[in-house]
């Protein structure tokens, strides 16, 4: 245990030294600055084409769409910031259009579970690889998630069966990306009709929902990624 600690400690040593956190921060506040004018902007764009009502309801779509972009953002990043941005995100939607994702607390949840799946099997790669490789490992695995959850939302459009197969065992073989799309699925979970197809085929939506076996899954898959890192590391001769 004191050894982690001092790996521990020296990586937030580093990260003081070489100003990461405050990169982190200016950049964050960046992004929150543009994405409440884009959010605003949206908004009264949703306004033309009806607002609230009718066969669709554009207030909704947007909002969903918005939070799931805000969410697609956060999933870079560690699970505690996540959960602070994912927060402010729901919120400046929330203001800016006066609703709220149909479940808040439930994507939140399962963000914070992908990111932790993804740094998960970033120390893992660490172990074994250097940081260019592992990081260019972990971006090839990020965009194979992003993949099968694209492939999902396709297959489920064209009743493609092999292709939501295909999509499904990515999802399983690499599990955050099943949170992801069943916490984007929450967002907007409560809609119906063409407000509900749009808000689940557009660009941050989905048609899948979660359960309590994806939960499990991730869990265990958690903890042997890191009892295999562990093991590895302990091996390593440093």
């Amino acid at each position: 245990m004191t050894r982690w600690l001092v790996i521990a400690r020296y990586a937030l040593q580093e990260s003081v030294r070489r100003r990461v956190f405050a990169i982190v921060v200016v950049l964050s506040v960046l992004f929150l600055a543009l994405f409440t004018l884009a959010t605003v902007e949206a908004f009264d764009a949703s306004l033309s084409l009806g607002g609230r009502g009718g066969p669709i309801d554009a207030n909704e779509v947007t909002s969903v769409t918005l939070v799931g972009l805000g969410m697609f953002a956060a999933l870079f990043l560690c699970a505690a910031y996540v959960a602070a941005l994912y927060a402010i995100v729901v919120v400046i939607v929330h203001q800016a259009g006066g609703a709220w994702p149909d479940h808040v607390a439930g994507p939140g949840l399962a963000l914070i579970g992908a990111v932790c799946v993804i740094v998960a099997l970033s120390l893992l790669g660490s172990v074994f690889l250097s940081a260019t490789a592992n990081g260019i490992t972990m971006f090839m695995l990020y965009g194979a998630g992003l993949v099968s959850g694209l492939l999902s939302t396709i297959g489920a459009a064209i009743g493609a069966h092999t292709v939501q197969t295909i999509a499904h065992d990515l999802a399983i073989a690499l599990p955050y990306e099943g949170l992801y799309q069943a916490a984007l699925h929450a967002l907007g979970s409560n809609q119906s009709g063409l407000t509900g197809v749009l808000v689940n085929l557009g660009p941050f939506g989905s048609s899948h929902a979660g359960g309590i076996g994806l939960d499990l899954w991730s869990v265990a898959y958690v903890a042997v990624v890191a009892v295999l890192a562990t093991l590895a590391f302990a091996r390593r001769d440093l």
